[in-house]
């Protein structure tokens, strides 16, 4: 299909287990307004925009969480029309209480996950050959400058590896991070994970380029106990 292969609004309960979904030119899923949806053991993949798309799922004014659940799916060769912003996950504006767990997110070429909202909780996920085709981007990429009291957001148990490694044009990119928090975002918890090859050693023509594990740029940022292995920064 040229859209995409699933869309709703104001849906609540419904599971998605099993499934294998590709070949749509817009999303795989994107629901709106949405609680209690399960995403488990499917592939989701050859998608032209985002792979799983959430927005204003919860109750955002009351801090309420949408139980939303996005589990043990292979996500890959997503943003293959529209190739930049377009993810593997998205926790769209306003997701509150949302969670990324045990998913592998792979081979595409802008960011592999993007998340706003509150107390959502990205854990045992699996990050590689992302951002393949652009500078200032990150594989887990979140901008929540304008909004101080989205915080209480935990990435727990993640493997990142194979980022920022790639050349455009005989150039290397630049300033790129497996985690970035951008324009001073806050409130972030991030522990327990392993960065491996995140950058190329300064190789292959330009130093380091910024290219690094973490970027965390707001206050109340909490980064404890996370392991580094071949790193650029």
């Amino acid at each position: 299909g040229r859209g995409s292969a699933v869309t709703g609004k104001n849906n609540s309960g419904i599971s998605f287990i099993g499934c294998d979904i590709n070949s749509f030119g817009a999303h795989g899923i994107r629901l709106d307004y949405s609680d209690r949806i399960t995403i488990k053991n499917s592939r989701i993949h050859d998608v032209g925009q985002n792979g799983i798309e959430f927005v204003r799922c919860g109750d955002y004014q009351n801090i309420v969480p949408s139980f939303n659940l996005v589990c043990n799916n292979d996500i890959y060769n997503f943003a293959r029309l529209e190739r930049s912003y377009k993810s593997g996950i998205i926790f769209g504006y306003q997701c509150v209480g949302a969670t990324a767990a045990r998913n592998h997110i792979h081979d595409a070429p802008h960011a592999g996950m993007i998340f706003y909202g509150v107390n959502n909780d990205i854990y045992g996920n699996e990050f590689d050959n992302l951002v393949t085709e652009f500078s200032d981007m990150d594989a887990l990429y979140a901008n929540n400058s304008n909004y101080p009291w989205e915080r209480g957001n935990d990435i727990w148990g993640n493997f990142f590896h194979d980022i920022g490694r790639s050349s455009m044009n005989g150039v290397h990119q630049i300033n790129v991070r497996a985690i970035r928090s951008d324009n001073k975002g806050c409130g972030l918890n991030i522990y327990g994970n392993l960065f491996y090859k995140i950058g190329d050693g300064g190789t292959n023509g330009g130093g380091n380029n910024n290219i690094g594990a973490i970027t965390a740029e707001g206050t109340h940022n909490r980064i404890v106990n996370n392991l580094f292995v071949d790193c650029n920064e």
